[in-house]
């Protein structure tokens, strides 16, 4: 089992080399925020953090990353060596894109959005440009005074672009030129401030409660809106176990939790990787998993955030996952149940886990026929073996 300490914290991680740059426009609502190259930035690259691709981590730790473009064989590998189980490579992807939006954009460059964007690119530079004369004389309460001034004042080109947004919401499915910018700029600072690793807590709760107060029919939109790959800040935050900053956003009441990315993922999928830190966390997460669909089916593979927190050895999360309403005789499209993948995976401690469930149901067999038993057995597992029989004896049924 994982020893906590040596958690990750997040299911992200950072990339040390610098990022291609790239320029931001807005594909419309359903489309959302989508980039393009441009490598006349003058700003410089920030580290960004890809949700998918993982460092090599131990048995029993994350691996959102194990996805690749083409399905493993079910043949002689087994369920928990499918890659397609984990977050995809689309998430990854929609991370770079939303770290990329926090960069300011040359104001000589072009977008697909045109023209129209100069002014929040120009804006965004000055931003990035005010920050510079700070250095050259040292005040040593600068840093807490700055941290003070971010975290108690909203940007006022933010709340600008909200009061404009909320009387045209009619016509968000085509916007005009002008939407066009003022989302721009909604879309930047929202996920700067709410979707990054290093986000607060205290930020994030100044700028719902302003929108709140100033933009109250704004606050749906803001909250579930989505990069290019349909990753939400929720989706975000979760992936970073950012847990404060997903209370936020479940107490707003108008979070859809059960959104998925264009890969398939809920944020309860998501939530099942991680490895919370302490009760208020955990409580959190209970509260996303009541409020969510845990049953929900990922696109691509057909797992459920009760097979990704097996498979990682998860215990917490499955017990969670359970009582929460988790079905363990779920199958994806291989036919593999969650128990299966608990015995190609040899966590014994996890099938127990299953396996006290009553309606836990041993004699489901995936498309080539085999049962959890037959798993537990090829694989040599026989703590699970014994497990499996002894559940067999206790329900009165036959092997």
């Amino acid at each position: 089992m994982m020893d906590k300490q040596n958690a990750p914290k997040s299911i992200m991680k950072r990339n040390g080399g610098a990022q291609t740059s790239k320029n931001l426009h807005f594909a419309g609502v359903n489309s959302g925020f989508e980039t393009t190259p441009n490598e006349d930035l003058d700003s410089k690259s920030h580290e960004n953090v890809d949700i998918s691709d993982l460092q090599q981590q131990p048995e029993g730790q994350l691996y959102p990353g194990e996805m690749v473009e083409k399905p493993a064989e079910h043949g002689g590998s087994n369920h928990g060596d499918q890659k397609e189980g984990d977050p995809s490579q689309e998430m990854m992807e929609g991370a770079n894109s939303m770290d990329q939006t926090t960069q300011y954009v040359h104001p000589d460059s072009h977008t697909d959005s045109g023209e129209n964007l100069k002014a929040g690119q120009k804006q965004a530079k000055m931003d990035t440009n005010k920050e510079e004369p700070m250095e050259a004389e040292p005040d040593p309460n600068r840093d807490s005074k700055h941290e003070l001034k971010d975290r108690d004042t909203v940007d006022g080109e933010f709340i600008a672009a909200c009061n404009f947004l909320k009387d045209h919401m009619d016509n968000m499915d085509n916007p005009n030129d002008e939407m066009r910018r003022a989302l721009v700029v909604l879309f930047r600072d929202w996920f700067r401030v709410a979707a990054e690793e290093d986000s607060l807590a205290n930020t994030v709760s100044v700028y719902l409660r302003e929108v709140r107060k100033a933009t109250p029919s704004l606050l749906p939109f803001l909250v579930n809106m989505a990069d290019d790959n349909g990753n939400t800040v929720l989706h975000y935050s979760v992936s970073h176990a950012n847990y404060p900053i997903v209370s936020l956003l479940l107490d707003t009441g108008v979070c859809e939790v059960d959104l998925q990315n264009k890969a398939g993922y809920t944020t309860v999928m998501l939530a099942s990787l991680t490895a919370p830190d302490g009760s208020g966390d955990m409580e959190v997460v209970r509260r996303l998993m009541e409020l969510g669909d845990v049953n929900a089916r990922a696109s691509q593979g057909g797992q459920t955030a009760l097979m990704l927190a097996v498979r990682h050895g998860r215990g917490l999360m499955v017990r969670l996952l359970l009582r929460c309403g988790a079905d363990p005789n779920v199958q994806d499209r291989q036919g593999a149940t969650a128990l299966m993948c608990a015995c190609e995976r040899g966590h014994t401690h996890v099938a127990r886990l299953l396996l006290e469930r009553a309606e836990c149901d041993t004699s489901l067999t995936d498309q080539r026929g085999r049962t959890a038993l037959f798993v537990a057995q090829q694989g040599s597992y026989g703590d699970i073996t014994a497990l499996i029989q002894a559940h067999h004896t206790h329900a009165g049924t036959s092997l």
